[in-house]
């Protein structure tokens, strides 16, 4: 009898087409792979190489990859610190998580950087058996952000050393003021002199803080920038800050042949303002239409008051004008309008954009109007007002003797300065000894009590600071500091070295008298 076979007949079709679909998927990653941008490796556990794309042996210039296999990956890695980054990565990866880092792999010798994102590859249990380890070069991205880096830190090296000259600048410009606006203040409240001569030294005074005002242009410019400017409102007369601008700007008019004309008809004329900084806003603005008005032209200075009550004060001109493009910048600082770039002119091109700063700062507001170049130009500025005061705001007061005769130790290496503040604490009734180094300052300090101590910070043998850390640690004294610098940084170094006051050159000597008269003596 033949034997019998049982034929089994089995549809694998549905098997077969999940194989070549697995396959064909497969391939289909690979090409994915190959073709991108990404170097994929594939780590064991411990970090060493498995496998690499080839798109990733052409990217790191590797010809044959046999010889790196099995070794540790995080040893490609040319820096301690990307090693570092690596080992991290691979035990976060092998935990279950994922780790990245950007590190530098030289190809050959040339930097390149790379993103590097490392997480783990599952078995059937979900637990981590490879690590897949994906690069992407960034070295474009991170030199660009390298430039643009070294970029910020020069700009800011530059800010600073601007800062720093414009500083020691108006230092050394300040410093030859302090003695002579010291001496005007001192004769205009001497009431042995005539009314008349007391009038022309108070011209005098204001012209000199003026002066110092226009000195500080370039670092109000800075504080400006930075936002620290800081202003001191008191109820003022506008029309009495005009007035003295007349006066300033007076004999420059008439040496050009520009007629300047003052209508001040405003009712109501005070308001609350810091007068320093309004008197430099009038006269930079006076000053600058006389400057832009040719000989045979006029200024006209005029005051009114608006339907709310406020006070408008209308500089105009007969002068060269300002296009329409001109308005639009002419607030700028180190512009000119249309008369940039014209040295004749003369000017930093500073004045118009402090001046805006110090209106807009008291809540006011600035602008400037011309029908165009040649028709002349209409600066005005308009501020809220306040009631006048009962009392005159500014009578010039009899020289008057200090609340008591103090012993002051005067460090000043600045003969002129050193002379004249001698002369008038000494007119004034204090006792002074003055010395012009520390070394000096230091043995008189340590031969003789005093009550305070009036100190340069710029001193021929070291600095002001120092010189008053090493007092205040021997015997606490109060003391004023006199310094060509008045930055906010200056004033924060002499509260720390154990100044109590800072008074900026050129320095008002009855600025100082008052801080003299609110110093607390001890009790003997």
């Amino acid at each position: 009898e033949p034997p019998m076979f049982t034929a089994t007949l089995r549809d694998i079709t549905e098997r077969q087409r999940a194989e070549e679909a697995l396959r064909a998927s497969a391939e289909f990653n690979r090409k994915i792979i190959e073709s991108s941008r990404d170097c994929v490796k594939i780590l064991d556990l411990e970090g060493r190489l498995l496998s690499m794309s080839e798109g990733g042996q052409r990217q790191l210039c590797i010809p044959d990859l046999a010889p790196l296999l099995g070794k540790s990956w995080i040893g490609f890695w040319d820096a301690a610190a990307d090693r570092t980054a690596a080992q991290e990565a691979v035990l976060k990866a092998r935990a279950g998580g994922s780790g990245n880092f950007t590190g530098v792999y030289a190809t050959p010798g040339v930097p390149r950087w790379w993103d590097v994102v490392v997480t783990p590859m599952l078995n059937a249990q979900g637990e981590p058996e490879k690590l897949l380890a994906i690069s992407r070069e960034v070295t474009g991205r991170v030199l660009s952000e390298q430039a643009s880096k070294a970029a910020a830190e020069e700009l800011a090296r530059s800010s600073r050393a601007k800062d720093d000259f414009l500083a020691a600048l108006s230092h050394e410009l300040r410093t030859p003021l302090t003695p002579v606006l010291m001496t005007a203040t001192a004769m205009e409240g001497d009431p042995a002199l005539p009314a008349e001569v007391r009038g022309q030294v108070s011209m005098i005074r204001r012209n000199i803080e003026l002066e110092a005002r226009l000195i500080d242009d370039l670092l109000d410019l800075t504080r400006i920038t930075h936002g620290k400017m800081k202003i001191a409102p008191v109820v003022t007369d506008i029309h009495q800050l005009l007035d003295h601008t007349a006066e300033i700007v007076r004999s420059e008019g008439s040496g050009k042949q520009v007629r300047t004309f003052f209508r001040l008809e405003a009712a109501r004329h005070h308001a609350m303002v810091d007068p320093a900084r309004f008197q430099q806003v009038f006269w930079n603005v006076v000053k600058n239409a006389l400057k832009f008005t040719p000989s045979g032209g006029s200024v006209t200075v005029s005051t009114s008051n608006d339907a709310g009550g406020g006070i408008l004060v209308s500089v105009e001109d007969t002068g060269i004008g300002i296009s329409p493009e001109g308005l639009s910048h002419i607030f700028n600082a180190f512009e000119q309008g249309d008369a940039a770039g014209q040295h004749r002119y003369g000017g930093l091109g500073l004045g118009l954009a402090i001046s805006r700063a110090i209106v807009e700062a008291h809540d006011g507001a600035i602008r400037a109007d011309s029908a165009g170049v040649g028709r002349g130009a209409t600066f005005t500025v308009s501020l809220d007002t306040v009631d006048a005061p009962s009392a005159p705001l500014h009578e010039s007061a009899p020289q008057r003797a200090p609340a008591r005769a103090l012993r002051l130790l005067v460090v000043e290496d600045h003969e002129a300065t050193r002379t004249v503040l001698t002369r008038l604490l000494t007119r004034s009734g204090h006792h002074i000894t003055a010395v012009t180094t520390v070394r000096d300052a230091l043995a008189a300090f340590a031969a003789e009590r005093f009550d305070a101590v009036i100190s340069d910070l710029g001193l021929p043998d070291g600095s002001g600071l120092d010189l008053m850390r090493e007092i205040q640690r021997q015997r606490p004294v109060p003391a004023i500091a006199l310094s060509g610098y008045g930055m906010e940084d200056d004033l924060r170094q002499t509260k720390e070295a154990g100044f109590s006051a800072h008074l900026v050159k050129p320095v008002n000597v009855d600025q100082l008298r008052d801080l003299l008269d609110r110093i607390t003596l001890p009790v003997e």
